[in-house]
């Protein structure tokens, strides 16, 4: 779905994800705004990255999931848009944690939806758990 809205990673440093998405026909719904659904898998996608790259530097085997998501939806997207996270250091502390342990932890994250001259059109609060893979249980 992400491919066929035409999400773009724009950015993707170590605390930094910005990911694009055009507006379109197939991303406007018949309101003439962007679907929130494609708002919401931009932000999705821009937490995940930085999530997926911190697991996959740490060597541990850690499944993550959504367990919460917020949002506001503070303009009319009537175009392109770019939804950024800032992530820091606490990606990788929480990361650490799950990998020093047998627990679940939750991770809350904040993205940003920002429409073509910069203002703000949407804030997304997505809240992932993370957990170590149980080794008889590994996904194949």
């Amino acid at each position: 779905m992400a491919f066929m809205a035409g999400l773009k990673i724009r950015q993707f440093e170590d605390d930094t994800a910005v990911v694009g998405v055009p507006y379109n026909w197939i991303t406007k719904n018949p309101f003439k705004s962007m679907y929130f659904a494609v708002q919401s898998m931009a932000a999705e996608f821009s937490t995940a990255i930085l999530i997926v790259q911190k697991i996959e530097s740490s060597e541990a085997d850690i499944a993550l999931f959504i367990v919460s998501l917020q949002a506001d939806f503070l303009k009319r997207a009537q175009s392109d848009a770019s939804f950024i996270c800032e992530g820091g250091t606490l990606i990788e502390e929480v990361v650490q944690k799950v990998k020093d342990s047998d627990s679940a932890e939750t991770l809350r994250l904040k993205s940003i939806g920002k429409d073509m001259n910069g203002e703000v059109i949407s804030e997304f609060q997505i809240t992932w758990s993370l957990k170590k893979r149980e080794k008889n249980k590994r996904s194949k």
